[in-house]
């Protein structure tokens, strides 16, 4: 943020830069010469705060690491830190991003996702441009990585070996570790080239791929969840249609956009869909719930 200021000529500088060449640039739901843009209607924008807030907490890579902690105060130091750090990397992410726009080539760029990089490299001196660069990179790799060896071991343990074959533990114990690994192996190169393969023509901003996987994460997870932490009623056949009802209807509204009444983002109706599902069906269960899951739980 100090490069980007410091590189626009100060912020009235930048401010009157974008006022002049981007007009509406700072009212929402405006785009340029006051004409309303669709993505950026109020209702849409409103909705984000579902999608990468509160919905953050159905996601699994998120509610295991809330379960991680080693005692409570380090819990409470977290969300004390993270909100920190987390308001800091947004705000100023954001403040970057719309400050941008003066430093910019006249021909413009390809890609959106190419304003951090070629601001960074044009702006900053060589040695913390790579710094900047790097950790991202690191990230993406460590994260990568991650979620392929679990999307091959979700594949060949969980579904393959608990379902098809269906092996009890102590035959999955016996099962030759080899023949596993190199299954492992193959799938994870399969799975790897076929998303190398999909890379190769990325949409124009990149963000829409990662908002559409949270979206659908957040509607499969969010209730059985929290649902199964928070209300005792909560079981498996509710859990089973609140994934079914949530992610249809997330889907159904990402393909419908029109249908949307206030422009609000998809999330937000498969959420809702997906809570009237899930309490629904654990009300109408005639079944008690398990009595050593009570004790434990509640």
């Amino acid at each position: 943020l100090f490069f980007v200021i410091r590189a626009g000529g100060g912020y009235e500088n930048i401010v009157d830069t974008l006022n002049t060449n981007n007009p509406g640039w700072d009212i929402l739901g405006r785009g340029e010469a006051g004409e309303g843009v669709a993505a950026l209607r109020p209702g849409y924008l409103v909705s984000y705060w579902v999608l990468v807030g509160v919905a953050v907490m159905g996601l699994p890579q998120t509610a295991v690491r809330g379960m991680g902690f080693k005692d409570t105060r380090s819990m409470h130091s977290a969300m004390l830190y993270g909100t920190v750090i987390v308001g800091i990397l947004m705000i100023g992410m954001h403040w970057i991003g719309a400050f941008a726009f003066p430093l910019l080539p006249a021909e413009g760029l390809a890609s959106t996702d190419q304003v951090i990089p070629y601001v960074v490299l044009h702006n900053m001196p060589g040695w913390v441009a790579g710094l900047f660069l790097a950790a991202p990179l690191a990230a993406v790799m460590s994260t990568v990585d991650s979620l392929l060896i679990l999307a091959s071991a979700t594949i060949i343990k969980d579904i393959y070996l608990n379902y098809i074959r269906k092996d009890t533990p102590e035959q999955a114990d016996r099962e030759d570790s080899g023949k596993v690994k190199g299954w492992s192996f193959l799938l994870t190169a399969i799975i790897g080239i076929v998303v190398y393969l999909f890379a190769m023509n990325p949409p124009d901003i990149i963000v829409w791929i990662n908002l559409f996987a949270l979206g659908g994460l957040e509607c499969t997870y969010f209730w059985p969840l929290i649902g199964g932490l928070y209300y005792k009623k909560g079981n498996a056949k509710s859990c089973f249609v609140s994934v079914i009802v949530a992610l249809a209807c997330f889907i159904f509204f990402n393909q419908n956009k029109a249908l949307s009444p206030f422009g609000i983002h998809e999330v937000v109706w498969g959420l809702l869909a997906g809570g009237i599902a899930y309490f629904l069906v654990a009300s109408l269960n005639k079944e008690e719930p398990d009595e050593e899951m009570l004790r434990n739980c509640f």
